[in-house]
């Protein structure tokens, strides 16, 4: 569950029917729809595939990140043009990088297998206390770089 409201529950398939009851999402969901976004990025099918170059990935664990909202009112009910009000409640994971949750950032190593079997390098690097923003600035992460880089 993504977004709970008193009559619904949104999960991750439910993007469109979010968009829809949304109205000031009209355009995100424009957009979505008119460039098949749903089925690139949360395809089962397109995600499986691996991208078919070396990979290396970089990024933070350990911290206390947003999974979920859960709202007083029912998304449909907000005015054409005005910002839902703030969730009564946020859900919090402990394990992601303050922005993506673990489950999403370790999706890539379903890839791991075809790329080595392809002989194409792998890795996966977690950094603990490490944010989305503040692995830029992690001495650990940076070195990491600079070894995968040969610099």
């Amino acid at each position: 569950m993504l977004i709970r409201t008193p009559s619904k529950n949104y999960s991750s398939h439910d993007w469109i029917e979010l968009f829809s009851d949304m109205p000031s999402l009209n355009n995100a969901k424009s957009f979505t729809v008119d460039n098949n976004l749903l089925n690139l990025t949360l395809g089962e099918s397109e995600f499986l595939k691996s991208p078919g170059v070396s990979t290396h990935i970089i990024r933070g664990i350990g911290v206390k990140t947003q999974s979920g909202y859960i709202y007083n009112i029912n998304l449909n009910d907000v005015t054409p043009g005005k910002p839902a009000p703030p969730p009564i409640e946020v859900l919090y994971e402990n394990e992601g990088d303050g922005t993506v949750p673990s489950r999403s950032l370790a999706r890539a190593l379903v890839w791991k297998p075809e790329l080595l079997q392809n002989r194409y390098n792998f890795t996966y690097n977690t950094f603990e206390g490490a944010t989305h923003i503040g692995i830029l600035s992690n001495k650990n992460a940076l070195s990491k770089i600079v070894e995968i880089l040969e610099i």
